[in-house]
């Protein structure tokens, strides 16, 4: 990790106070610094980032800052994501050790931060960042619904279905073992509304899985992508 360029400026900042943290994102015309700070040095940081001329010598001065930064180099920036609600920002990036792009989340506070640091990568790139909308991706939305949906089905499915083959309309409550108040709560339902009502608890789970997933996907956050737009080398 390269320490921060005293000899470029700050050009956009952006600091995220949460109840125990500062977190600080500002870019300079050669990389992007990114750091988790104690919620005691916040004024430290205020005052820094409101000198114009030295306000990098004043974060490096902050106990620990350098290592606590992390850096990015400004050409190295692939793209910026960030979610409808989602505070937070994906900045994807080339990293020379590894053969995918790596991939780092920082904390915005506000939109026209995120913004403004967007502009100001274009400014010192030279690169245009062109931004685009879609929605979060299906598996994203489905994967609760589906998982617990899926989980509530077979069971009671499994259960309704093996009774009505067997014949079964009572089940032996369980002696002991693991979960065994879970198990005696599965064969106490069993025995009061019987295999056919097993297996429509299972249908109605698997129902309200498939509606859960139609709905969470219509009413899915939009997910944004700033991407550098290079030419590729020749």
């Amino acid at each position: 990790m390269t320490g921060v360029s005293k000899s470029h400026p700050i050009l956009a900042a952006d600091v995220n106070v949460d109840q125990h943290f500062c977190y600080l994102t500002a870019v300079q015309s050669d990389q992007l610094i990114y750091a988790m700070l104690n919620k005691t040095e916040v004024d430290a940081v205020h005052d820094a980032l409101s000198i114009e001329t030295d306000g990098l010598e004043t974060l490096q001065a902050i106990p620990g800052f350098t290592d606590r930064a992390d850096l990015i180099p400004v050409e190295k920036i692939q793209s910026i994501e960030w979610i409808e609600g989602d505070p937070s920002l994906l900045i994807v990036f080339d990293d020379e050790n590894r053969k995918q792009p790596a991939k780092m989340r920082v904390l915005s506070s506000c939109l026209p931060a995120r913004d403004s640091m967007i502009a100001v990568l274009q400014q010192t790139t030279g690169v245009p960042f062109e931004t685009s909308t879609a929605k979060e991706g299906l598996w994203r939305v489905a994967k609760k619904p589906l998982v617990w949906g899926g989980i509530f089905a077979w069971v009671f499915h499994g259960l309704g279905i093996s009774g009505l083959m067997e014949g079964r309309e009572s089940m032996e409550l369980p002696n002991g073992g693991r979960r065994r108040a879970l198990k005696e709560l599965v064969a106490g339902l069993y025995n009061t509304i019987g295999p056919v009502g097993m297996c429509v608890i299972g249908t109605a789970a698997a129902l309200f899985a498939i509606f859960s997933i139609v709905n969470n996907y219509r009413h899915a956050p939009h997910k944004h992508i700033a991407k550098a737009q290079r030419t590729p080398a020749p």
